[in-house]
């Protein structure tokens, strides 16, 4: 559901922001909520983060969904 709400944001900074704040719940090791990812997955994300788009999250969460 974050993901989802994530892109629907138009704002570059919002987007950035939110992109941080989901990584950090959801995706680091660790994580508060972390969803089961393998390492590459994981680390792709990471980089992903560094030009967040709408998309940055798709390779993530399409793994969560084969769970």
């Amino acid at each position: 559901l974050a993901c989802e709400e994530f892109k629907k944001l138009r704002s570059a900074t919002k987007l950035a922001s939110r992109a941080h704040r989901i990584f950090e719940e959801f995706i680091r090791s660790e994580a508060p909520k972390e969803v089961n990812l393998d390492h590459e997955t994981r680390e792709l994300t990471r980089t992903n983060l560094q030009a967040a788009t709408a998309t940055c999250f798709d390779v993530a969460q399409g793994k969560t969904r084969t769970l």
